[in-house]
């Protein structure tokens, strides 16, 4: 079974009078495990595309099917859900809580989970991700790579399928970078499911698959 399967999805914007169809029918299907980087020109429709894989928006038309299950039409509770128990976000910019340590942001997603998860784990995600010793320390006092982890290990803490990584290093310097993407590269041979957007084609060949997005359309 696929984890993700897209039929024929729109999605319209509406301003006024004006009406910008920003996807026009693509059809997209990710397999369990697989490491997928979505690129496109900015306006070509990646990140709306994204935003419905994640359900943080839903299609005006079509079929997404998650896990088998067709959510193109779920409510937002529903949706919020979902996200929470089996979808991991990372972002270019990071959102950690200022006043919140690494170990206390990593654990932010549990307070929203229907999921049991234990304290312990947020500390053996932080240690897996090579913040060991930053634990009880806030964002202001880590660098970005290490905020990038911290939130790498605040995406895994409810164990979710899949993780999605928008543009995850593109507030880091190439070293940091290639630091980050050797851990999704890991978190990918461990069974992760991951779905990254990036403009960077030295980023993007971690991924095993690269689909391209150019006027609101995949193109292989």
């Amino acid at each position: 079974m696929s984890l993700i399967k897209l039929q024929n999805i729109i999605k319209i914007y509406k301003t006024a009078d004006i009406e910008t169809q920003v996807l026009k029918g693509v059809n997209l299907t990710i397999e369990e495990g697989e490491f997928v980087c979505i690129m496109g020109v900015s306006g070509s429709g990646k990140t709306t595309l994204m935003n419905i894989i994640g359900c943080l928006d839903t299609p005006t038309s079509g079929k997404y099917f998650f896990k088998g299950k067709d959510i193109s039409s779920l409510d937002d509770d529903t949706l919020s859900k979902i996200r929470n128990e089996h979808i991991g976000f990372v972002f270019q910019q990071f959102y950690l809580i200022q006043y919140l340590t690494a170990k206390e942001n990593v654990l932010v997603p549990t307070l929203y989970s229907s999921k049991d998860v234990p304290e312990d784990r947020a500390i053996f995600l932080l240690e897996k991700v090579g913040m060991k010793d930053k634990i009880n320390l806030k964002p202001s006092q880590l660098s970005g790579g290490q905020q990038q982890r911290v939130a790498i290990a605040r995406a895994l803490i409810n164990d979710p399928e899949l993780i999605i990584a928008d543009e995850p290093t593109g507030a880091l310097d190439r070293k940091t970078a290639f630091e980050i993407m050797d851990i999704f590269s890991s978190l990918n041979k461990e069974g992760k499911t991951i779905i990254m957007v990036t403009h960077d084609p030295e980023i993007a060949k971690y991924a095993r698959r690269i689909i391209y997005i150019e006027d609101g359309n995949i193109r292989y």
